[in-house]
């Protein structure tokens, strides 16, 4: 399970995670193996078919992550371990960490 902060504008305005061009998030989890082709946001049910699975901690969307409050992180943490116990993933990654030790702390 790939867990991002919160969604950004582009991401929050077409629906689809990691939805800005300059994102490498497609790229990187091609390239680590994850995926066997480099999917497109619209894409990211595909993500399903490899075992893997996207959340978040905060759903307010953002211009940058660093606008999310240490408030909503923390409440966002606290959605994610109700989450990982309902759909007990293999592993969890999350995208950040800033927002990790704020999330967790």
């Amino acid at each position: 399970m790939f867990c991002g902060i919160n969604p950004g504008l582009s991401s929050a305005g077409t629906g689809f995670p990691f939805a800005h061009p300059a994102n490498r998030f497609w790229k990187v989890i091609y390239q680590a193996g994850f995926t066997d082709r480099q999917l497109k946001p619209q894409e990211a049910q595909h993500l399903l078919d490899y075992r893997c699975g996207i959340t978040k901690l905060v759903d307010r969307p953002t211009v940058q992550a660093n606008e999310v409050s240490k408030q909503e992180l923390h409440a966002g943490g606290r959605k994610l371990i109700e989450k990982i116990e309902d759909y007990q993933p293999q592993a969890l990654a999350i995208l950040g960490k800033q927002a990790y030790e704020q999330g967790f702390s």
